[in-house]
């Protein structure tokens, strides 16, 4: 999250889907509009959110944190942002499943198929995608959206199993409960 804040702005405009991006986000210096849910129901609004912030208000870029799992349920949508000259820098934060309830209730349930959401720009014939496994190339892959002037997905991926501290806190507490 500290690499993606480096690169926020007041010419961005922040969507947050529910789950782990949601409890990561604190730790972001988000700018001015940042809209996120906290309702798990409401998993996978962030892509279209950032379609209908991108057309309400041209000068501010929409950035998008969006899980796989969500991800995989409204992704598409980045096809319509193209569509409608929405330039958003998309980021999927691939935890290989369903990372919030991991630390919850693990087991196969929490598995989802592996999505190269890299390659949709491919797909869609115009956009760049970036595969990101390190900071370093996170950082790159920032550098280059925010220089940009298209859509950008990035797919950063973090190791199964590591989650934020809000998360933790999160999960911790409920387990207390129990």
């Amino acid at each position: 999250m500290a690499c993606v804040s480096a690169w926020l702005d007041e010419r961005h405009s922040v969507a947050i889907d529910p789950g782990e991006c949601l409890f990561a986000s604190v730790e972001l210096n988000v700018p001015s509009l940042t809209l996120a849910s906290a309702y798990y129901a409401t998993m996978g609004y962030a892509v279209p959110a950032a379609l209908g912030m991108g057309r309400a208000d041209r000068n501010k870029r929409p950035v998008v944190l969006v899980g796989d799992g969500a991800f995989m349920m409204t992704g598409l949508e980045a096809q319509s942002a193209i569509f409608h000259d929405v330039k958003a820098i998309i980021i999927v934060l691939d935890n290989n499943g369903y990372g919030t309830q991991r630390p919850m209730l693990d087991g196969p349930f929490n598995n989802i198929a592996r999505l190269k959401a890299e390659e949709l720009p491919k797909a869609f014939g115009r956009g760049h995608g970036f595969l990101c496994t390190t900071e370093d190339e996170l950082d790159h892959a920032m550098a280059q959206a925010v220089a940009g002037d298209d859509l950008y997905l990035i797919r950063a991926c973090v190791p199964q199993g590591q989650i934020s501290g809000a998360l933790k806190r999160l999960t911790d507490a409920l387990k207390a409960r129990v």
